[in-house]
């Protein structure tokens, strides 16, 4: 299980629609709970750095800087990267094969779809075992954050 902040929700959707047609990307910073939950308490936007920028629509490569940035926030506040958080412009939800064999950071990753730049799913998922499909992990949004 992973408890977001509405106002965290609502910033990953807010950044995959100011990115779109290109995926956006960033960090989520929280706290790892007891049997495996998680507390998302910060969202830290990354530039995605992709070396062919006509592909960034379907790829994303985080700023180096951005992820130092993000570890020196985290730190300050007394949290801990969880994981990654990035957007499928025009396809759903769901990890694909590139995001399988790519997204080893963290341990939780979040992507938000943007469907002709209207924000749609945001969805939350666990690396493990050499697969997504079972691992996706259940949203408790809180509304007072």
């Amino acid at each position: 299980m992973v408890r977001v902040p509405a106002d965290c929700r609502e910033e990953i959707l807010e950044h995959g629609v100011q990115e779109y047609p290109w995926e956006c990307c960033g960090l989520l910073l929280g706290q790892q709970g007891a049997a495996g939950g998680s507390q998302v308490r910060r969202i830290s936007r990354a530039e995605n750095v992709w070396p062919v920028p006509t592909r960034r629509g379907e790829r994303f490569l985080l700023a180096p800087q951005d992820l130092l940035r993000a570890g020196r926030r985290a730190r300050h506040a007394g949290l801990e990267i969880l994981g990654t958080y990035h957007s499928h412009p025009d396809r759903p939800a769901r990890p694909s094969h590139r995001d399988l064999q790519h997204l080893a950071f963290g341990s939780l990753h979040a992507i938000v779809a943007v469907w002709q730049g209207v924000p749609g799913e945001v969805t939350w998922w666990r690396p493990g075992g050499g697969a997504w499909g079972d691992n996706r992990v259940q949203e408790v949004l809180e509304l007072l954050g």
